[in-house]
């Protein structure tokens, strides 16, 4: 029988992904060749199960010599490339054969697939796939080989490979956030620079510096990124393939570094470049926003959700580098803009274009779950979410709950949990007591408590804060030992202050370093309505900090009279955070107040001189020109590149 097609791979260690890349090949290939470099884990045992054909090679720091390797040992007229944190679709196998039937194997030639590398923390919470064409399929012949040691690159004896585009989709999770710190890819990827003949005492050429700024990148030195990508972009020519990658990583890097004006100049050359795609109509948004100019921001947001959207009716792709810029990043963007300006109608609207595009963005869904419990029949709801997250699947109905749960929505809460009652969902006992809280179910709080009472899950921390929050409400139920916050942990500290208060003996105070976990035990009371418990910490145990966080915490979720009581005593005090007028001029100044808001203005920028965006912000709303000169040379003193960017210059 003919080998139509080899699969080529070089793997080590990679259990966790090596059965689905090669399940998802099966009826593809033909042939499986493995060349290990030096695996300790179950690769090998999970390779034989497919009936790959196995190659032990010793790892000499040079991604080329391995890939070759394995190139040498295909007997099939087509060789397919993959690593082993990548997939293919099954449903591509019979169009790709078809096209190979069509083709001439016995010319040296290579197939570009649409490579899609998916962003974010982890596959289950992704935030887009970050497109990247590349050469994964080539004849079989021996005048095609990789060069370079690392970022490898198929050529052939005469230089250029010739290549064909085919409209066929790889998926890679190899550079997701957890993935990276699994692997250390990048700290990995320049030992092998620093020991390769290729970059040593020589000029890099525009890709190896493209590549290397892609290193520094990952690792976070935005610095030592630039300075690679300009070289790569003054460097190459302005048609490379990997153009809008480099230009983006530059336009990315600047924002992270605070470099606003040599952000804005990369944001106009991909404007000018690629501005029908909504990458840097996205990025353009960003740039305003985070320099208080909320009215551009939103026309540049709503021109790159725009654009992605014609794009997807043409089936076309919205974005040319980052697809979560044309329509989940501008979206979430515009959460904020209208969320600020209290337009809760709006707000609604982007958290659903959100989690239309990205359902698994718990952050967001929270947030509509906890404005639509204050407005909104529990029907209406249900019927709203069923839409983004229809219950057939148990994985909805879950995470439905716990999100309800998180959002305080507790008769919302309480229909899930029947839901998955019916089906026999067994719960975890965090949620079924942060459940039984919410509720106020004391009985199965204690029949929780009595069930647990041998061990707790090995896999997740005890559930400390709620068993404190319980004894804190109904007594001290019988609680196993080791659900106990030991002597060590913040909450056991907490405790004995809470226990003091209750016994009428004197509290100790909170300590700086319990602070966090202390303000967020008091939000979590707040949100289980335990409203005399919050309110006996609130008087007695909380200081100036606490007052202070917990009053924007109520002013972020739309708990406004709240928020303004809590303000107000900080204020009679002396005591309010730069955030909190911050928070309370931006009430003002979308309410129209504009003096009261500009007064509140100057107290913020007092507290907070580094923050660009409170003194532009003054200069916009002021009609007093000394003042107006005085707030922008005193930004421009500190800051001074932002007179490069043309809307600040004319301010």
């Amino acid at each position: 029988m003919t080998t139509l097609i080899s699969l080529c791979m070089i793997v080590k260690n990679e259990e966790r992904t090596l059965a689905r890349c090669l399940e998802s090949v099966q009826g593809l290939v033909d042939e499986i060749i493995i060349v290990d470099t030096g695996s300790t884990d179950t690769t090998k045992e999970i390779a034989k199960k497919y009936e790959a054909k196995l190659y032990d090679f010793t790892w000499v720091n040079d991604f080329s010599v391995a890939r070759n390797e394995s190139l040498q040992k295909a007997t099939g007229k087509w060789i397919l490339i993959l690593d082993a944190d990548e997939y293919m679709q099954k449903e591509e196998h019979t169009r790709l054969k078809e096209s190979l039937l069509r083709a001439d194997p016995s010319v040296p030639q290579g197939f570009i697939f649409n490579v899609l590398n998916i962003v974010g923390e982890s596959e289950s919470n992704m935030s887009g796939f970050l497109p990247s064409p590349s050469v994964r399929l080539i004849s079989n012949s021996r005048d095609i080989y990789y060069s370079r040691p690392i970022h490898e690159q198929l050529i052939t004896s005469a230089g250029h490979l010739a290549c064909t585009s085919l409209d066929i989709t790889v998926f890679h999770s190899g550079y997701t956030e957890d993935a990276k710190q699994d692997k250390g890819k990048s700290q990995r990827n320049l030992e092998i620079i620093a020991q390769s003949q290729t970059y040593i005492n020589q000029p890099l050429d525009p890709y190896n510096n493209y590549t290397l700024g892609n290193e520094y990148f990952n690792l976070g030195d935005y610095k030592k990124a630039v300075s690679y990508y300009e070289q790569a972009y003054n460097q190459a020519d302005a048609q490379v393939a990997w153009m809008p990658k480099c230009v983006d990583s530059l336009v990315s890097s600047y924002l992270l570094m605070g470099g606003f004006n040599h952000a804005f100049n990369y944001i106009q050359v991909g404007l000018q470049r690629w501005g029908t795609y909504s990458d840097h109509h996205a990025y353009l948004g960003f740039l305003y926003q985070n320099l208080g100019f909320n009215d551009l921001a939103k026309e540049s947001f709503l021109m790159a959700i725009q654009l992605g959207e014609e794009a997807s009716h043409s089936d076309k792709h919205g974005a040319i580098v980052k697809s979560n810029l044309a329509n989940v990043f501008p979206s979430q963007k515009l959460v904020e803009i209208y969320g600020g300006q209290r337009d809760t109608i709006q707000t609604v609207h982007y958290l659903s274009k959100v989690l239309n595009h990205a359902p698994q963005d718990t952050a967001s869904l929270h947030k509509l779950i906890s404005i639509l419990a204050q407005a909104e029949s529990d029907s209406s709801i249900i019927a709203f979410l069923d839409r983004i997250y229809p219950i057939a699947k148990p994985g909805n109905l879950l995470l439905l709950f716990r999100m309800s749960l998180i959002s305080a929505a507790a008769s919302l809460a309480q229909y899930y949990y029947q839901k998955l009652k019916e089906i026999n969902v067994q719960l975890g006992e965090h949620e079924l007591l942060h459940f039984a809280l919410l509720n106020q179910n004391q009985a199965l709080f204690q029949q929780t408590v009595n069930k647990h009472r041998i061990a707790t899950d090995p896999t997740s921390p005890p559930p400390y804060k709620f068993l404190l929050i319980g004894t804190l409400l109904w007594g001290a139920p019988e609680v196993p030992a080791n659900s106990i916050a030991p002597e060590g942990n913040p909450l056991f500290r907490i405790g004995q202050s809470i226990h003091a208060l209750i016994i009428g003996a004197a509290p100790a105070v909170i300590v700086e370093e319990d602070m966090s976990i202390y303000i967020d035990f008091l939000i979590t009371l707040f949100n289980l309505h335990a409203f005399e418990a919050f309110d006996l910490l609130m008087n007695h145990l909380t200081g100036i900090e606490a007052l202070n966080a917990i009053a924007d915490y109520f002013f972020a979720n739309n708990q406004l009279e709240l928020s303004l009581n809590y303000y107000s005593i900080l204020l009679e005090d002396h005591s309010l955070y730069a955030s909190g007028y911050e928070n309370l001029a931006n009430l003002h100044l979308n309410q129209g107040e504009i003096e009261q808001g500009l007064l509140f203005l100057e107290q913020a920028v007092a507290l907070n001189p580094n923050k660009a965006a409170l003194y532009i912000s003054f200069c916009r709303y002021s009609e007093d020109a000394a003042k107006k000169e005085f707030y922008k040379k005193s930004l421009l003193h500190k800051i001074p590149h932002l007179n490069d960017l043309p809307f600040i210059a004319s301010m």
